[in-house]
């Protein structure tokens, strides 16, 4: 790897995000700034670990709850048949992109000094990072700081609306 040194998930909360590029299972190349302009939660993971699976039919209850507010991602350190048959056994609603080495070095850039997983990462939608978190994720926890990032983009962009905004407690509730 070039560059320098990885950063930890600390030092990067309220930095502009890294780039990637990583395919989906059909083979499209998805970039970080593909989700420009809408809150996104990046979670790495694979099909072998645990607490990876665990926490998966949250995440995608956490993206039909918010459909249109936030991205869920999911990036895999997989071989792509063995990720895309996966999600589809699980109904995931969110896109899973798969890789390699070039997933390890993106979660190394998002701040996963030590690779282990799951790593999750949350981008507002001017493309800061917000929140990182290694290890397990706790529903409330990720609706906590999901819910403050997703009404302050939806305060953003209907400030003129007054639309309604959901109270953390009907972020976890939808969960």
């Amino acid at each position: 790897m070039t560059g320098p040194p990885p950063a930890a998930p600390a030092e990067l909360i309220g930095e502009r995000r890294p780039d990637f590029a990583h395919r989906d299972p059909a083979g499209r190349i998805w970039s970080a700034a593909d989700f420009d302009g809408t809150p996104v939660l990046l979670n790495f993971w694979a099909t072998w670990c645990a607490p990876c699976v665990e926490e998966m039919p949250m995440l995608s209850g956490l993206q039909r709850a918010n459909e249109g507010r936030l991205q869920v991602v999911g990036i895999a350190l997989d071989d792509a048949e063995r990720a895309a048959a996966f999600a589809r056994d699980l109904d995931l609603a969110y896109p899973v992109l798969v890789g390699e080495t070039d997933v390890v070095i993106t979660g190394q850039r998002y701040g996963n000094r030590s690779g282990m997983l799951p790593f999750t990462v949350l981008v507002d939608a001017q493309g800061t990072v917000r929140w990182a978190h290694l290890g397990a994720l706790d529903a409330a926890e990720v609706a906590i700081s999901v819910g403050d990032i997703v009404q302050v983009g939806l305060r953003l962009r209907n400030s003129e609306v007054g639309a309604h905004l959901p109270s953390i407690n009907e972020i976890v509730m939808r969960m």
